[in-house]
Formats: structure tokens, sequence, C-alpha cells
């Protein structure tokens, strides 16, 4: 049953699960956040219970430990999981595609293009086809961009 005379063992058992008493190693952020909603959503479910029967005991250790949940698990435990999963976010490896490989796919789309233009009757469908890509080609960090411009033909 949940005490909120225990919560200190509470936060300590979360911590320790999560990894993060150790310094500057956080084994799971995201684990420590989603203990702390089910901690609290089983909280209410007993508290819930206990309002159905009418167990005031039962009641008042449920709210007292939503009090505390609200109130404390925010500044011990979330806070340093955001603050984690934050910096991993901006602390990820992004691999860039080679130089060389985008000239060779630009040289690709011009010799398409050209092709679809140099015939008896202009292959317009192909045209189209590689003139978007070139313009996803030039425009790689917006790619989505490209995408949106159908709708305004």
């Amino acid at each position: 049953m949940y005490r909120p005379q225990r919560w200190r063992n509470v936060i300590k058992a979360v911590r320790d699960v999560a990894g993060f008493n150790t310094e500057g190693n956080r084994k799971s952020p995201s684990y420590a956040l989603n203990i702390g909603h089910s901690l609290k959503k089983c909280s209410r479910i007993l508290r819930n219970e206990a309002n159905e029967v009418g167990d005031t005991i039962i009641k008042k250790r449920m709210t007292t430990f939503i009090e505390l949940y609200e109130d404390d698990y925010m500044e011990r435990v979330s806070g340093a999981a955001l603050e984690a999963l934050e910096s991993a976010k901006h602390n990820t490896v992004k691999l860039l595609t080679l130089v060389k490989n985008v000239v060779v796919l630009s040289k690709y789309i011009c010799n398409e293009i050209n092709k679809a233009k140099t015939y008896h009757a202009p292959d317009y469908t192909k045209l189209c086809k590689s003139v978007l890509a070139q313009v996803i080609l030039f425009n790689r960090k917006r790619s989505g961009e490209a995408q949106r411009l159908k709708k305004i033909f």
C-alpha cells in the first residue's frame, strides 16, 4: 500500500532504478518519467476506490501521496530526467551525406531533366518529377517545403 511516510524511499527507489544517483550516468530517464506517471495513476485509482467504499483513511493517504507527487516528484526526479533527455537529444551525432554522393545524384538528375526535354515529344511527367527531385536535393534541410509545392498548383 502507498504510504506517504515512505515517500523518500519511493524517490530513492525510482532514482536508483533509473540510474539517477550516480553522477553523470543516467541509464533511463524516460523510465523515471514513466514510473512517476504510473505511481500517480495508481494512487488516483486507489483514492477513487476508497471513495466508492467510503474508506476515509485510504482516501486521505492517497490524497497526501498525490500531493507529495505533485509537489516533490518534478523537483527530485522528473526535472533531472527531462534535462537528461534534452541533453541526449542535443548530443546525438548526425551523419552527413558525402559530398561526392550528392554531386553524383545531382548530375544524374540533371541528365534526366535533359533527356526529358530533348525528345520530340517532351516527357512532362518525367521532367516535373526530376525538377521536384532537384528542388528537394537543393533544399535538403527543409525537404518538406517541396512537398507543399504540389498544393499550390
